[in-house]
């Protein structure tokens, strides 16, 4: 088996690699906010659950209050938050989705 139990897979991969650049443009210019900001935040979870304890450790913490600042050192716990705010806050109305909001009214 390849990493976090799933089996090695090339389009896998680039199916991640695909959702996570056309998640970003979607974000960017606030076009189904809340959907991609889901599907980020389903890729950073995963990424997380499976990487978090190898990059952690690489670091040597000494002891536990150094694992949690090692930890939050890594990017993917800072992704999780962010992706959480953009959908639980939406994408505002200097966006794609404001646009199509402010036509529909």
């Amino acid at each position: 088996l390849g990493i976090c139990g799933w089996p090695e897979s090339t389009p896998l991969a680039h199916f991640v690699a695909l959702a996570e650049i056309l998640g970003g443009i979607a974000l960017i210019i606030g076009f189904l906010t809340p959907v991609a900001a889901a599907g980020m935040l389903a890729i950073c979870l995963f990424a997380l659950k499976c990487s978090w304890r190898d990059k952690t450790y690489k670091q040597n913490p000494v002891d536990g209050i150094h694992v949690a600042e090692c930890f939050l050192w890594t990017p993917e716990p800072h992704y999780v938050v962010l992706a959480t705010i953009i959908f639980a806050a939406g994408a505002g109305a200097f966006s794609v989705d404001g646009l199509i909001l402010s036509l529909l009214r």
